[in-house]
């Protein structure tokens, strides 16, 4: 997928505007050195976000969005 700077995303852990990047789906805060005690200490329940449309998913950083904006065509 990669990075397209010119479209928004959300951090898929805090909801905070990002670029859109699915290999890097976080924000500098989660994806730095917290990130690990966050995810290993957060329970399943949780909240996590899609990074292409923010609302509220089961997702990943291996698998940062939705069902529906998985099913929808990639826009340019």
């Amino acid at each position: 997928m990669g990075l397209h700077p010119e479209r928004q995303g959300f951090c898929i852990y805090c909801r905070k505007h990002v670029s859109f990047n699915p290999d890097v789906p976080a924000c500098t805060t989660c994806g730095g050195v917290c990130s690990m005690t966050m995810r290993f200490s957060s329970t399943e329940d949780a909240p996590s976000y899609c990074h292409a449309c923010g609302e509220p998913a089961y997702v990943s950083a291996s698998n940062p969005l939705c069902d529906s904006c998985k099913a929808r065509p990639p826009s340019p």
